[in-house]
């Protein structure tokens, strides 16, 4: 596999560059300023289509002050409305009016709808990884891709894959996941988030029980099945599902089922093309 240069001339140009700790005086900055690029030539990551999108990249940056060498994280911000490259480390955010097509250099598709985040792995060039931290995200994958796996992370669960389609979002701190081709696999992720999950879900095991929704033993089965969950001795198997299906992942995957004939399907939107 070739390796990219990941075009960052044309952010340069246009945006301001905010630095992070690093612990000198900018007043008396006298050194350059050198960017780490992605090491995967191939690796292009395109937005094809785009309204109100913002892109954030972190970069690590070496400076020289007063004969010292530093090394700072800095953020780079670019409001964008025209195609552009982006490298890998980098968050896309899209407002209430925003959205985004991005293409992968093998011809995978992401589409990305208002309101969403995302956040490319710094090395997804090697590892295909990136996160949804807000929002909803379509994915069309190619079985080409590096011949490996690509994985779409949240803070509930890893939906990984080979070659498919499918959408991924996140609701009430739910993340909801429904294939449209080929099948994906889903594997619940414990931490704190979803530990404040099981305490809700005991909190209405309680509540269920004293309006008598569920009887004595139904409520004793489940406080087991609590306890082992926090203690973390329950492990959560991962979980297949298939075209025209869906689970919802809080601190386990539910039981899979049919996505709804009236599901909305905002990514045939044509602005998506353009």
């Amino acid at each position: 596999m070739k390796k990219i240069q990941v075009f960052l001339l044309m952010m340069f140009t246009s945006i301001n560059i905010y630095s992070f700790g690093g612990g000198h005086d900018s007043l008396l900055f006298d050194g350059s300023v050198n960017y780490e690029l992605p090491k995967n030539a191939d690796c292009k990551i395109k937005i094809t289509a785009v309204n109100k999108v913002e892109i954030k990249t972190y970069k690590l940056v070496k400076s020289t002050s007063c004969g010292e060498v530093f090394t700072d994280k800095t953020e780079v911000t670019n409001v964008v409305d025209k195609e552009m490259e982006v490298p890998p480390g980098s968050d896309i955010i899209t407002g209430p009016d925003g959205f985004a097509r991005v293409e992968l250099w093998d011809g995978s598709v992401l589409l990305i709808s208002p309101n969403s985040v995302v956040k490319i792995d710094a090395d997804f060039c090697d590892k295909y990884g990136l996160k949804l931290l807000k929002g909803t995200i379509y994915n069309k994958i190619k079985k080409i891709l590096g011949g490996g796996g690509y994985e779409v992370s949240t803070e509930r669960a890893a939906i990984g894959v080979r070659g498919t389609e499918f959408e991924v979002t996140i609701e009430n701190d739910i993340t909801i996941v429904k294939v449209y081709e080929s099948k994906v696999e889903v594997t619940p992720i414990m931490n704190d988030g979803s530990n404040k999950l099981v305490i809700k879900a005991y909190e209405k095991l309680i509540e269920d029980m004293q309006s008598g929704k569920i009887t004595a033993e139904e409520y004793s089965n489940k406080i087991i099945k609590m306890n082992e969950i926090m203690e973390g001795s329950r492990k959560f198997p991962s979980v297949m599902v298939e075209a025209g299906k869906m689970v919802e992942v809080t601190y386990e995957v539910s039981e899979v089922k049919d996505i709804p004939a009236d599901n909305d399907k905002w990514f045939e939107d044509q602005k998506f093309n353009k």
